[in-house]
């Protein structure tokens, strides 16, 4: 902890006990001594309190990651075996058909090509532009 310390209030008081018998200076020195050792005692076990204190914390924050982490493990587990089980219903359903009509739940059905020509012809030639056509979109220079 810090403290305010007033700079003259300390020489006031070191000149009182300057004053003093020296046994009297003794007996002070030791009083100020022993309340010295007990503040330091309090504050390290305090800290220490804190510690233990942050320890527990850390200790039970680590018991709930290691529950998350296995109940995460197993809903994988069982969304994998979901998968599977769903993979394998699927290939196992073969569509016939006559029973499938349209397409598959979640495919694209194929485009209607029926009124579509599909021949390619190329253009005749007199259906070709002249090069002369081409110089009307030319730029005058």
């Amino acid at each position: 902890m810090l403290y305010n310390i007033d700079d003259d209030a300390i020489e006031q008081h070191a000149e009182a006990v300057d004053q003093m018998e020296l046994s009297q200076q003794l007996s002070y020195w030791k009083s100020v001594t022993i309340i010295n050792q007990k503040l330091r005692r309090d504050d390290n076990r305090k800290f220490e309190d804190q510690i233990a204190a942050k320890r527990m914390q850390i200790t039970s924050l680590s018991v709930k990651v290691t529950t998350l982490s296995a109940q995460v493990r197993g809903l994988r587990e069982k969304l994998s075996e979901a998968q599977c089980r769903s993979l394998i219903v699927y290939e196992n359903k073969k569509p016939t058909t006559e029973e499938n009509e349209g397409p598959l739940p979640g495919e694209v059905p194929p485009p209607d090509t029926t009124g579509i020509d599909t021949k390619v012809e190329d253009p005749r030639p007199e259906e070709v532009p002249s090069p002369e056509a081409d110089k009307f979109f030319e730029v005058e220079e």
